[in-house]
């Protein structure tokens, strides 16, 4: 036998504890979400929970979000029947992907993605905010013909099209975001690099050159350049580095700083070239580096949240879930969702009780084999809850404008504010932070209330869980988001500032730039032309459309001379995810740990009959990672009958605690 550190194990005799721990560890393994499997070994391993044949019981689902349909494809598979309520007229929640409205364009996607044409409102090509949204219009956003569109180009000499889209919500995956790419693996989505960092993106300030733009890689080996070129001094002039061999410290220095034969920095490739090499005689010349004192000067680095401080543009892409190389699914991140609405299920799953008041799905107009069930069958769309009864068990009640409905159980995926009964959301913005904002004028500083968002009374869900539970799911401090689309009209970032990828950063409000990492030279792609979040988002959010296209635009001509003249004018989407339907702010504020002791009350589940899933109840928030792994646990906890308190559920003998 070997060891798990690959250590040939002994003869010796274990006492009593250790077995049970080996026998209870490999009970949990069996029953727990799988995390890695060999390939091959099972057709399904993230929906792997066994079939159980007898199983009677109904789960109606709030929500279809990446959360709810991940639960329903869980749960289905599982055997239980489920039922999927959805308050808005789309699926995905959040995981919103724009595509041109393009009959023809139209027509070739499906013929690439989805041939026979199942469940058609997959498609999303128009949006609209809430009518309490200070840029909300009388018509939807439309991305194709009009105000808003997408400019449709083939590749030359084909037929085919250059694919255009927007991910207005999430947009790449990271490594360790395993679960998320196990379920990929598993429902077929095709996943391709997304390029987090290039050395050739922007950063752009008004304290470094006058607000003119510099290349990361400037700022970045120029920084480490002359850090490696002090320390080295530092240790020649008999700074002791105790434990360490001297000269294995001077040739790292030498390696890391690129330095010279005198230990100095003088200039390096790695900070680029003003002439790049070329062939036969071609002059080169390298950037000069930028001196220690105007990097620290120039607010690309420095201290703060990575998520709030413009002082961390350099040091973003060492953040674990910001590696300089993740993953997107070919052809938007709405390729997750759709792959799971297009997953068949044994037909028991919309098997319903009469007495439970389910309605059966319509499959006629739906596409596909009308023979099967699939995942998207059990999605009720347009069917807003209003409200909600369980929480001292038994049989739960689930009440829409259409009527109501019975179900043994309850999984809820919508934000903790719509549970609370309260229309105030805290944003978690201090005063302090506020006054030290200095993207925002005086004027705008005082305008409101920064500290909570409102929501609107007939988006909350009347229940019966307990005043304690909902005064907790009133209290998660929820960031405000925001996105804008832009359209090159030609993919300008490419020929003139070498960028295939990547993000460039800026200290106007715009904050970033995307840029494509699918299609290099084609003849066109879509930026994220903004994207901001927390206070900046907040007040981008309360302007109007115009003022936020403004903002986007001088962000853009921060970073890229004559911006506004080479993107499509139509199009500029913008999309504030506190004033769209079903909800109410980007993501929860990293709650289990800024807010330990109201994250595990509210994760302290089932409640009743009702249990939580979704982004919000994980320590993944604003990540699809956390929203499909609290669904696979909601439906174990149901399957198994364990409470989210219990060691066994995660194959462990504690749970997460709170730091003292």
């Amino acid at each position: 036998f070997i060891s798990m550190k690959g250590q040939p194990m002994t003869n010796k005799m274990y006492n009593r504890r250790q077995v049970l721990k080996a026998a209870s560890m490999l009970t949990a393994f069996l029953a727990a979400p799988k995390q890695v499997l060999a390939m091959g070994h099972s057709e399904r391993s993230f929906a792997s929970l066994p079939t159980n044949p007898d199983e009677k019981r109904t789960i109606a689902i709030v929500g279809a979000g990446v959360a709810g349909l991940a639960a329903a494809y869980v749960a289905a598979n599982a055997g239980f029947k489920v039922v999927v309520f959805e308050a808005t007229d789309r699926y995905g929640g959040r995981s919103l992907t724009l595509r041109p409205d393009d009959e023809n364009y139209r027509n070739w996607w499906f013929d690439k993605y989805n041939p026979t044409r199942l469940f058609p409102k997959m498609y999303a090509s128009s949006y609209q905010e809430r009518a309490d949204s200070p840029a909300s219009m009388r018509q939807p956003q439309s991305v194709s013909g009009g105000e808003g569109a997408f400019a449709v180009r083939k590749w030359p000499g084909s037929e085919e099209y250059v694919e255009l889209f927007l991910n207005a919500g999430p947009g790449r995956i990271p490594s360790s975001h395993s679960t998320l790419l196990e379920l990929c693996g598993e429902i077929g989505v095709r996943l391709e690099p997304y390029t987090f960092l290039s050395g050739s993106n922007l950063l752009a300030s008004p304290s470094f050159d006058q607000g003119r733009p510099v290349q990361w890689r400037e700022i970045n080996y120029s920084l480490i350049g002359k850090l490696a070129e002090v320390v080295r001094t530092a240790v020649n002039d008999g700074m002791v580095l105790n434990g360490y061999d001297q000269v294995q410290i001077l040739d790292m220095l030498d390696q890391l700083g690129n330095l010279d034969s005198n230990g100095k920095f003088s200039g390096s490739s790695n900070v680029g070239y003003m002439k790049d090499p070329g062939g036969w005689l071609n002059p080169i010349e390298l950037n000069k580096p930028i001196d220690l004192q105007t990097v620290l000067d120039s607010d690309f680095v420095g201290s703060g949240d990575p998520e709030q401080s413009m002082g961390s543009f350099i040091f973003n892409s060492d953040h674990i879930t910001w590696q300089p190389s993740l993953m997107q699914p070919i052809g938007g991140m709405d390729r997750i969702w759709q792959q799971l609405l297009m997953q068949e299920i044994p037909a028991g799953a919309i098997d319903y009780d009469p007495a439970h008041n389910i309605p059966a799905p319509d499959r006629s107009a739906r596409g596909g084999d009308v023979n099967k069930v699939y995942v998207g069958d059990l999605v009720h769309l347009s069917t807003q809850i209003t409200g909600l009864t369980g929480a001292s068990g038994g049989v739960a009640t689930v009440t829409t404008a259409k009527g109501t409905i019975k179900a043994d159980a309850v999984i809820v995926t919508a934000a903790p504010a719509l549970l609370s009964g309260q229309t105030e959301v805290p944003t978690g913005i201090s005063a302090h932070s506020l006054e030290a904002n200095v993207t925002l004028s005086e004027e705008a500083k005082k305008a409101r209330d920064y500290s909570k968002m409102v929501i609107p009374e007939d988006m909350l869900i009347a229940n019966d869980l307990p005043a304690q539970l909902q005064s907790a799911l009133a209290s998660v401090i929820m960031t405000p988001a925001i996105k804008v689309g832009t359209q090159g009209k030609e993919r300008f970032w490419e020929k003139e500032n070498q960028i295939y990828g990547g993000i460039s950063w800026t200290t106007k409000i715009s904050s970033q730039i995307w840029y494509p990492c699918e299609d290099f030279n084609a003849p066109t792609g879509i930026l994220t032309g903004a994207y901001t979040r927390g206070l900046d988002a907040y007040y981008f959010a309360s302007l109007s459309q115009e003022e936020r296209r403004r903002h986007a635009l001088e962000g853009g001509e921060s970073l890229h001379d004559d911006y506004a003249d080479k993107i499509v004018p139509e199009f500029m989407p913008t999309i504030a995810w506190q004033y769209m339907p079903g909800q109410i702010a980007g993501w929860a504020a990293e709650t289990y740990e800024q807010q330990c002791d109201i994250y595990k009350e509210i994760v302290d589940l089932p409640v009743g009959a009702i249990f939580f899933a979704g982004d919000s109840y994980s320590q993944t928030p604003g990540w699809q990672e956390g929203a499909i792994a609290s669904a696979r646990y909601a439906v174990l906890s149901l399957k198994e009958g364990k409470r989210s308190t219990d060691p066994a559920l995660y194959g462990t003998e504690t749970v997460m605690a709170c730091p003292s």
